[in-house]
């Protein structure tokens, strides 16, 4: 099964480790960019490989507003997470085609429920996903460990 591919578009390096090692840890394929141009490249090579992007607003140039246009053409929803908590910002944010918006810091368990919210939305998310040899079924709620025999619903 192939995994769900997340650009992580976050010029805080540690924030931007943070979040691959967190949804790498949750079964999720995870690729980075510091900026609006490394983003702009990935977005352009990758983009029918990327499932959604979680984009920072204020990343140096091109800035996060300004990757709509392309994520929108791409096919590839966007959730903002930026410290810009200024309700213009929110409001321009998601008038301008991001799925959600999301103000620093914020809560990881949160975060991961956003983005299955998103995936679903837009026919990305896998129904079934493994990490370490554990498959997890999201549609009936079913994890199973086959080597040992379990499974819970």
């Amino acid at each position: 099964m192939e995994n769900i591919r997340i650009l992580v578009i976050e010029d805080e390096a540690d924030i931007r480790d943070l979040l691959q090692m967190n949804l790498e840890a949750v079964g999720y394929d995870v690729d980075t960019a510091a900026d609006g141009r490394e983003a702009e490249r990935k977005l352009k090579e990758q983009g029918s490989r990327i499932a959604l992007a979680l984009t920072d607003v204020m990343i140096p140039e091109p800035d996060g507003f300004a990757l709509l246009p392309l994520m929108e053409e791409q096919g590839i929803p966007c959730i903002f997470l930026t410290a810009k908590s200024d309700v213009m910002s929110r409001v321009r944010g998601l008038k301008a085609g991001a799925e959600d918006y999301i103000v620093k810091p914020f809560e990881l368990m949160e975060l991961y429920a956003r983005i299955e919210n998103v995936l679903k939305r837009h026919g990305k998310l896998n129904s079934r996903i493994e990490v370490d040899r554990c498959l997890i079924d999201l549609t009936g709620h079913i994890r199973t460990i086959p080597r040992l025999g379990y499974r819970w619903e």
